[in-house]
């Protein structure tokens, strides 16, 4: 799933994995040790701005959709107060870290 448009020049369609966005893997990394933790930690793990909560979560869906977060069953409450999925890596997550991350 790319999210480089077909349209864009071929330098766009090189800057991103080919199955998530650059943005997406970064927050991916916020999984890297494991545990089970709510969206918006993963983007505060990795330095990114936890208000855009919208953002955190699209990135966080992208990353379900391919696999490499998953869902544990279990909820915690969001900074809004409501309750939020705690989500942790996958395998395929954690291979995909290792191949696109030095």
């Amino acid at each position: 799933m790319s999210h480089a448009r077909d349209t864009d020049p071929d330098t766009s369609h090189m800057a991103i994995p080919a199955n998530i966005t650059e943005q997406a893997l970064r927050v991916l990394a916020g999984y890297r040790n494991g545990d089970a933790i709510l969206d918006h930690i993963a983007y505060a793990r990795v330095g990114m701005d936890t208000h855009l909560a919208r953002l955190a979560h699209q990135r966080c869906s992208d990353l379900r959709h391919a696999g490499f977060i998953e869902r544990i069953g279990q909820r915690a409450p969001t900074p809004s107060g409501k309750f939020g999925h705690l989500c942790r890596i996958t395998d395929a997550g954690r291979e995909y870290l290792d191949a696109h991350v030095a």
